[in-house]
Formats: structure tokens, C-alpha cells, sequence
């Protein structure tokens, strides 16, 4: 669902202006997730945070564009941010100009010579602009690039044709003896890869595996985000790579389960445990609708 609203941002590269910007509202795990907003941010990455003044601008406009919503500070359960590259500076109106197209740098013009970096603009491009600098670094070690197959490629867990037969199909195979739901919720998360996330169910295939009788998620998938997607905090798992914070509305049980698994994996002692705690704690303690 898009929802126009007032346009706090002036495009300065807009042909023309005009006065208002959408926002996109979309269904997550019983939740809506509602953006994209974006504010001026100087400092350092490490400390980048929302502001009480940023959110309720957020609700401010979601409200102007979609009265009916009448969305209330209280009604936030978490923020998602991060950085993203701007143009230019912003002037004492707060105004933005985001970068509008990617750039490949080879730093051979800074007499730095073999390093290439690269600047990302728009998701929808990154595909193409991975291809484009790989073929620039093959050129500069005077080889001959192969041919690229990403853009026939289907992406990691997107191995379906027919979403509706596929997820009907997998769900009447019940694998692992899992129930409609969680098989549906797997198959949502992860694609036809929701199979290779079951490998780690191992031989725990009691009632158990899920972190809480009230939580679809599964232990495994904990154990997958550590060996297949990096993880290696306790906030990456519960706030990034799984939706516990806000599908499950956080526990002590699944904190207690998640560190407990990350702690087995990846050879944590009861300081290093501690401190994982503590950061999750620390986040939580921001989000004053949380609990």
C-alpha cells in the first residue's frame, strides 16, 4: 500500500517539485512495516540513532497522508535505520538530495592503484552494478571477464515458479513433521532455501525446537544465522537476521534460548554472554513502547 504524503524534501535535481512523497506501508509478521523516511546525519556510524523529533515526523506524515490510521507514538515496536548516501550537504532546512546513481571509482586516479570502490544508489541497480565492477577489476588485471549470469540467475531461495503451488505442495509434504504454520512461516523467511535451514533442526525434533511455545521461530534457524549469514552478536540475531524482536515480542525465554545457542556455536564464555545480554538490554531500554 502506498500513502502520499507531505514532501519534507527538496529534490534539487527534480524537474519539478512536487510537494509531496510516498510512503509505502507493507504487511510483516501481524505488524506493518512503514517507510522510507530519510533525516541528515553527521556523525559517527557507531551512534547513529532516531530521534524522539524523527519519529514523530514519521507519524506525523503517515497520519496526514492515511488520517484513518491515527498512529500514536505508542503504537511504534521498533526502528530499522541505517546510512545511505547523500549528494551534498544539507542546508539549515534539513533538506537532502540522496544520490541518485551509483559510482565505480578506480583509485588509480588518486595514485592509489588496484583499489576500486564502489558507491550503491538504488537495491534494484546493485545487481548490475556488482557486474559492472567486476568486468572494471578484470580489466585491470588485463583479463578477460566471463560471462555474467546473474541477471537469469533467480536468487538465493527463489528457486519458485508458482509461489501458492509451491507453498501448498511443501506444506502438505509436512518435512520434519512441522506443521502448517511454521512451514509457511519458513517458506515466507527464507524461499525454497527453508530446506537448508532444517538441516540444523539435527535430532531435536521435539516440541522443543521452536524458542517459545507462543514464537514460530525455530532453533535452527538461529544455528543458520550464525554459519550461514554471519551473525556474530546477539543483537544481529534478534533484531537483524530473525524477525524475534518484533514477530515475537522479546522474552526472556528467547533471549535465554538464542544466547544459550550462540554461546554453544560459537564458544562464548559467561563475560562474553553477559555483555551480549547487556547490548540487547541497552537497545530495548530505547524503545519505551517495547515490553
Amino acid at each position: 500500500m502506498g500513502v502520499y504524503t507531505v514532501g519534507r524534501l527538496n529534490d534539487a535535481d527534480a524537474i519539478i517539485n512536487k510537494g509531496w512523497r510516498l510512503l509505502f506501508i507493507i504487511p510483516w509478521h501481524g505488524h506493518s512495516l512503514i517507510g522510507t523516511e530519510h533525516f541528515p546525519y553527521d556523525g559517527d556510524p557507531e551512534n547513529l540513532d532516531v530521534s524522539e523529533e524523527e519519529i514523530q515526523a514519521i507519524l506525523d506524515g503517515i497520519n496526514w497522508g492515511y488520517p484513518d490510521a491515527e498512529l500514536k507514538r505508542q503504537d511504534i515496536c521498533l526502528i530499522f535505520k541505517g546510512q545511505i548516501p547523500v549528494t551534498s550537504k544539507w542546508d539549515k532546512e534539513r533538506d537532502v538530495n540522496l544520490l541518485k546513481k551509483y559510482k565505480i571509482i578506480d583509485h588509480k586516479v588518486d595514485g592509489i592503484e588496484g583499489l576500486v570502490s564502489v558507491t550503491g544508489a538504488k537495491f534494484t541497480e546493485a545487481r548490475m552494478v556488482a557486474e559492472k565492477t567486476v568486468d572494471l577489476v578484470f580489466k585491470k588485471m588485463t583479463k578477460m571477464p566471463t560471462r555474467s549470469i546473474t541477471a537469469h540467475t533467480p536468487i538465493y531461495g527463489g528457486q519458485i515458479e508458482n509461489f501458492d503451488l509451491y507453498l501448498k505442495n511443501e506444506i502438505n509434504r509436512k518435512a520434519y513433521s512441522l506443521d502448517a504454520e511454521t512451514i509457511q512461516y519458513l517458506i515466507y523467511n527464507y524461499g525454497s532455501a527453508y530446506a537448508e535451514v532444517l538441516k540444523y533442526l539435527g535430532n531435536d525434533l521435539d516440541k522443543n525446537i521452536y524458542l517459545d511455545e507462543k514464537c514460530r521461530v525455530i532453533r535452527a534457524q538461529v544455528i543458520y544465522a550464525i554459519r550461514k549469514e554471519m551473525a556474530r552478536k546477539l543483537t544481529d540475531v534478534v533484531f537483524r537476521r530473525l524477525p524475534i524482536a518484533m514477530a515475537c515480542r522479546l522474552r526472556d525465554s528467547y533471549l535465554k534460548i538464542c544466547v544459550e545457542t550462540m554461546a554453544k556455536e560459537l564458544k562464548w564464555d559467561h563475560g562474553r554472554i553477559g555483555e551480549e545480554l547487556k547490548d540487547v538490554n541497552a537497545k530495548l531500554s530505547s524503545l519505551t513502547n517495547y515490553g
